[in-house]
């Protein structure tokens, strides 16, 4: 379980690897290991919900001075890919 939490860090998926353990019953999931994911999880939701009203912000400022913004990547991705924002 170690070498699991080293590689969801590694590759940015301790939210994913959170939300996956919590979904299905597996056996033998260190207490330590759920609570240590679940507190990566919040603190990822809570960047990304940061994030999203700053963008949010940004995006109305421009469109009131009529500049139109297209957004490609990042926080739209996470809208539109991810049932939960702070999954991504």
């Amino acid at each position: 379980w170690t070498r699991v939490s080293r590689l969801a860090d590694h590759h940015g998926l301790a939210a994913v690897t959170d939300a996956t353990l919590r979904a299905h019953t597996v056996p033998g999931v260190p207490t330590a290991l759920l609570a240590d994911l679940r507190t990566r999880r919040r603190a990822r939701t809570i960047n990304d919900l940061r994030l999203a009203d700053r963008w949010r912000e940004i995006h109305q400022t421009l469109d009131a001075h009529g500049i139109r913004v297209i957004t490609l990547k990042g926080l739209h991705l996470v809208l539109s890919v991810y049932r939960e924002i702070g999954l991504r």
